[in-house]
């Protein structure tokens, strides 16, 4: 379907959502000419983008087609819930794995299994995270769990709220402090609010710390959301958590670097694959007494379970078909060959065909799908 966007969708007869409408077509309108002439005068050919959760890569992706440029977006989140996946609007669309795609919600012509984009972290950041491993157990943890989160906003109707976020910390602090051999690694989200959202469990958290068994990843950074790969704080423990099942890329990343990883569904998420997989698993949990009850009996059990945490591999290779740790090269020579097929005089379909062809030839026809 082609839309003319100078020209506004009448909807309704209501005034008010009429002139919503129009002042929204008007933005994209302008927005997209500003974009055209961008590209156009510094000779840009191809855009990518990771952000496919807002409308920005809309009119950056039509604006560089009408050029007859390429457009390509990159999976940056794993998405569980089919009426939660977010549409790429773009030419290529560079995803983890073409298995996990939900047909008919995806605007790209070609879609892209690249692998986990973030696995390249994996062993870069293991040096880092044994240091940051030891400095906990100099001060006495012997077992250390990683704790993620998901945020949090004032209005509950939109996010959850405060109280939900805090329990990710309250009961994980009251272990650390009357049990001597446990340490924890908090990651959040967005460390910019931590404190504030917090509230009364501060006094906790601060008592914690003082044992020099608790440490909070990203304090201080002013990023909206924290630029610290979750996998460091997996790397650094014996065992990560995700406190929600709704946003569980955290926990994705963990298990897809062998690390034991557990998932708590305390908003209620029946239809999200990873419910769907590991439910049953001792993997997914309602609540977090249940898990810190069965850390606990990991930890102080003698006959180690060596399933503990451990995703099922046909999961893990569904999510992710290399599991090598190129995703990032995979999609880097992709762009690479998209250049030089530009650079040596040809049209944009037939550079979207020939690096299609070349991805093919390399790794299999089921690593394209168009």
């Amino acid at each position: 379907m082609v839309v003319n966007y100078s020209k506004p969708i009448k909807i309704s007869n209501h005034k008010d959502e009429y002139m919503y409408c129009n002042k929204l077509s008007k933005q994209y309108y302008v927005t997209k000419n500003y974009w055209e002439k961008y590209y156009a005068a510094n000779n840009i050919s191809v855009f990518l983008s990771y952000n496919k959760y807002d409308k920005d890569h809309i009119v950056k992706s039509e604006a560089i087609k009408n050029i007859d440029g390429i457009s390509a977006v990159f999976q940056y989140a794993y998405e569980g819930i089919k009426h939660t996946s977010y549409e790429a609007f773009s030419d290529i669309y560079f995803n983890y794995s073409n298995n996990l795609l939900f047909k008919n919600l995806s605007y790209s012509d070609y879609n892209i299994s690249v692998g986990y984009i973030m696995d390249y972290a994996f062993d870069l950041l293991k040096k880092d995270a044994k240091k940051l491993r030891n400095s906990l157990r100099q001060n006495g943890a012997k077992k250390i769990i990683a704790v993620f989160d998901e945020n949090s906003k004032d209005d509950t109707r939109w996010h959850s709220g405060h109280e939900l976020q805090r329990d990710n910390y309250f009961y994980i602090l009251e272990k650390v402090l009357s049990e001597n051999y446990l340490g924890v690694i908090f990651k959040p989200k967005v460390p910019k609010t931590i404190r504030q959202r917090l509230g009364k469990i501060n006094d906790m958290l601060n008592e914690a710390m003082k044992t020099g068994r608790c440490y909070v990843l990203g304090e201080g950074e002013s990023h909206i959301h924290s630029i610290i790969h979750p996998v460091f704080a997996g790397l650094a423990s014996d065992v990560a958590v995700h406190g929600h099942l709704c946003g569980g890329t955290a926990a994705v990343e963990c298990a897809l670097a062998n690390i034991p990883t557990l998932l708590i569904d305390r908003e209620g998420d029946p239809f999200n694959r990873l419910n769907n997989e590991l439910y049953g698993k001792n993997i997914v949990f309602t609540n977090w007494k249940d898990v810190i009850n069965f850390i606990i009996d990991d930890f102080k059990t003698t006959k180690k379970n060596n399933k503990f945490g451990m995703w099922p591999s046909d999961f893990l290779n569904e999510i992710d078909q290399f599991r090598d740790g190129k995703a990032a090269f995979r999609m880097g020579n992709y762009l690479q060959s998209i250049i030089e097929g530009f650079n040596s005089g040809l049209k944009k379909d037939d550079v979207l065909n020939m690096a299609a062809k070349k991805y093919m030839d390399i790794y299999g026809k089921d690593k394209v799908i168009s």
